[in-house]
């Protein structure tokens, strides 16, 4: 199964321009970063942000401050300061810079994922099905892109199991079976995955991205996992579930 690994899954801006408060409360920002810095001022920050120098009045720090300024310009100096000074912006506006519920579920990932039961089997290349088992072999943590892989898991218990890859802010549940399913429905002992609808293994491979990619498999005894880091986050400290992670380095 030759795929795309990724879905984007993009997160709601937590900023709204047209809101004077949420304006208001840019400004603090670019005086902490002013404050830190040796010779450059609020507004000098502020021309960074918006590709300037622009022609401004006098008053207009003072404008800023009070969250009397075009929405254009919040907007550009919003997405400057989460692109390039998000630590800060948050420990100072944190209402408008929230931490990104991918980020929270990648630090829940961290804290909790056991590691070692998820495993990849790499296959070589060019070999039918009848000799893929005797040419399967494991992989520690090093895959060539366009090398087919699949992964396997023993439990101890039956229930479902969603498959999640991790590549830099995104998270995307891969499909598990021949009907495009999203879940596996676990048996006890060995499992492997992706699967066809009959049950025979389905190797995928990367065909794009380089270096290291997150696998986080959610074991649940119901098939209820949400596909969304916003949704994880509510929904995996009641859930009784468990995290299984593997990380895989893509080379060349």
């Amino acid at each position: 199964m030759e795929i795309a690994l990724r879905l984007p899954m993009h997160v709601a801006m937590s900023f709204d321009a047209k809101n004077p408060l949420h304006r208001k409360q840019l400004f603090p920002v670019l005086r902490a970063l002013a404050d830190l810095s040796v010779d450059k001022s609020p507004l000098e920050f502020l021309n960074d942000a918006t590709s300037g120098p622009v022609t401004r009045g006098t008053d207009y720090l003072s404008n800023v401050r009070k969250g009397n300024f075009a929405e254009s310009i919040a907007k550009q100096l919003y997405l400057w300061l989460e692109e390039n000074h998000f630590e800060l912006a948050h420990k100072i506006s944190a209402e408008i810079f929230p931490i990104p519920p991918a980020v929270q579920w990648g630090r829940i990932v961290k804290a909790n994922a056991s590691r070692g039961q998820l495993a990849v089997v790499t296959h070589q290349s060019g070999f039918g099905a009848l000799a893929r088992a005797s040419k399967a072999q494991r992989a520690e943590a090093s895959i060539k892109l366009n090398e087919y892989f699949h992964f396997e898991m023993e439990v101890a218990a039956a229930g479902y199991l969603t498959l999640f890859q991790h590549v830099g802010s995104e998270w995307a549940p891969l499909e598990l079976n021949g009907d495009d399913d999203l879940f596996l429905a676990l048996s006890v002992g060995l499992n492997r995955f992706p699967v066809l609808t009959g049950g025979q293994i389905d190797p995928i491979c990367e065909q794009r991205d380089l270096g290291p990619q997150e696998f986080v498999a959610v074991v649940s005894k119901v098939n209820d996992v949400p596909l969304t880091p916003r949704q994880l986050l509510n929904w995996y400290p009641q859930s009784g579930s468990t995290l299984y992670s593997l990380t895989i380095d893509f080379t060349k």
